[in-house]
């Protein structure tokens, strides 16, 4: 069973990353939404962070791949944000890289069975 200060310090951690950016946003930038969905993507990303601290990878994906996916969809993400622009497109990315990476997996469902 996980403890619950270890789950009560990333909550700590996020909300303060959370409040940061919102901050940055609002204050600097003068984009709320950009910072909203920006602070979304900080708090789903240390979610599955400490989601896969606890549970351990997906049994389809594997610690290497999962990480390589993680870094690499961050990466498209932020590329899709601060230099195109272009919100949606960098979750369809996302997205895709996500889907891409589960189907040719080794166990995936075009594994040779």
């Amino acid at each position: 069973m996980p403890s619950t200060t270890q789950s009560k310090n990333w909550k700590i951690a996020t909300a303060v990353a959370v409040l940061a950016v919102l901050a940055y946003a609002v204050v600097v930038a003068s984009q709320l939404l950009l910072g909203a969905i920006l602070a979304t993507a900080v708090y789903l990303v240390s979610w599955l962070a400490a989601y896969v601290k606890d549970n351990g990878y997906p049994r389809s994906l594997g610690p290497r791949r999962t990480w390589l996916v993680a870094v690499l969809s961050t990466l498209v993400f932020l590329y899709a944000i601060v230099i195109a622009g272009q919100v949606l497109l960098g979750l369809l990315a996302v997205a895709l890289i996500a889907l891409v990476a589960w189907v040719t997996s080794p166990t995936g469902p075009l594994a040779s069975r």
